[in-house]
């Protein structure tokens, strides 16, 4: 009787045994086998397309803030068959999408109007006088939101294993002066990033894509000339006796010069000459100035073989600028345009013997 209790203590203690090993195997498997994760995969970034943009420089800039560039939009676009972002096993990993601005300080006291009536923020490019807007939509909402600065834009929420952003930008006019020329866009003042796209997932890590404008890729052809000569010169007119101005309005030979023009293609050339002595002058005859001492004489000036003299006018560059001339149209880039004048004295009275002089300027106008 003995053995046999000895025995059954033997089989509990092995039971015993049996059910330990049986609860170390069950921790053993739980730990080796692992739930898969759902990885998340995305773009390395969205390039938003040139837009040429063409601009006027002598338009009235302050009158234009706030409103689109040429109003053209560029787009970035993603698909459900190439998301911005997907999860590796197609599980719904994604929990959140949304849209965030990294850099920039939105220009001051002006905003855009889009189409569907939303206000957008403008933030400075690169170019003085030249910001841009951005929105964007995923395919879960439809419908283009504005994106502002600092401020997540959240356009998706909800679990999905696919996401598609898509982010339009256009050019606003700040309201500031576009010099004349060319100029090549980037997107914020010092970086081509302009947004960033992100997606949260179920195990709330960020991912995020960035949106970039490719330095290089838009540029404004400004209707413009350089002036490839000398920009100043100084005429001496000679010694003239006084039987050579039989009459009022008589004209004395005169002395020619030629500026010479660099202009882009389709640049319509328009000049204003300015009385330097009384800038309000609007008659065909310069002033003298205030150390001439001969009276009853006064100074022309002829464009080319116009008989008719140039009639001054307020020295501006604006396109409704009064007694400004046409000069010429440029039909090819660097196409070069050369412009002659011819300086006379002519007698305005009763003429008084001394020294003549006068100053005029000259101010092109591009359209």
């Amino acid at each position: 009787m003995l053995l046999k209790v000895l025995f059954l203590q033997q089989r509990h203690l092995r039971l015993n045994i049996y059910k330990m090993k049986k609860i170390l195997l069950c921790i053993c498997l739980f730990i080796s086998c692992p739930v898969l994760a759902s990885n998340i995969i995305n773009h390395s970034d969205e390039q938003l397309g040139a837009i040429p943009l063409h601009i006027d420089p002598s338009a009235n800039f302050a009158a234009l803030k706030g409103k689109p560039i040429n109003g053209v939009y560029s787009y970035t676009q993603s698909t459900l068959d190439d998301p911005t972002f997907k999860c590796s096993n197609n599980d719904k990993c994604i929990v959140k999408g949304y849209l965030a601005q990294l850099l920039g300080v939105a220009v001051p006291g002006i905003s855009y109007v889009d189409d569907e009536g939303n206000s957008h923020a403008v933030y400075p490019t690169n170019v003085t006088g030249i910001g841009f807007s951005v929105s964007a939509i995923d395919e879960k909402t439809g419908t283009y939101k504005p994106l502002q600065a600092n401020t997540p834009l959240v356009t998706h929420e909800g679990a999905t294993s696919k996401l598609a952003f898509s982010v339009r930008l256009i050019y606003i006019y700040t309201g500031d002066p576009i010099s004349a020329g060319s100029h090549i866009i980037s997107g914020l003042p010092n970086f081509d990033e302009v947004a960033r796209l992100y997606a949260d997932t179920s195990d709330s890590k960020n991912e995020n894509v960035p949106v970039i404008i490719g330095k290089g890729d838009v540029i404004v052809n400004a209707h413009s000339c350089e002036i490839s000569s000398e920009k100043e010169f100084t005429l001496d007119l000679g010694e003239h006796n006084i039987n050579e101005f039989p009459s009022v309005g008589s004209l004395a030979e005169g002395k020619s010069l030629s500026v010479r023009l660099s202009c882009k293609n389709e640049t319509v050339v328009s000049a204003v000459m300015t009385d330097q002595s009384s800038p309000g002058n609007t008659s065909n005859t310069l002033t003298l100035t205030d150390t001439s001492t001969a009276k009853g004489v006064g100074i022309q000036f002829f464009h080319k073989d116009d008989p008719k003299a140039i009639v001054y006018g307020p020295d501006n560059n604006t396109a409704d600028q009064s007694n400004k001339w046409y000069i010429a149209t440029a039909d090819k880039d660097e196409d070069l345009i050369d412009v002659n004048f011819t300086a006379k004295y002519v007698r305005t009275g009763d003429i008084t013997a001394g020294e003549a002089s006068g100053i005029a300027s000259v101010t092109f106008i591009y359209e």
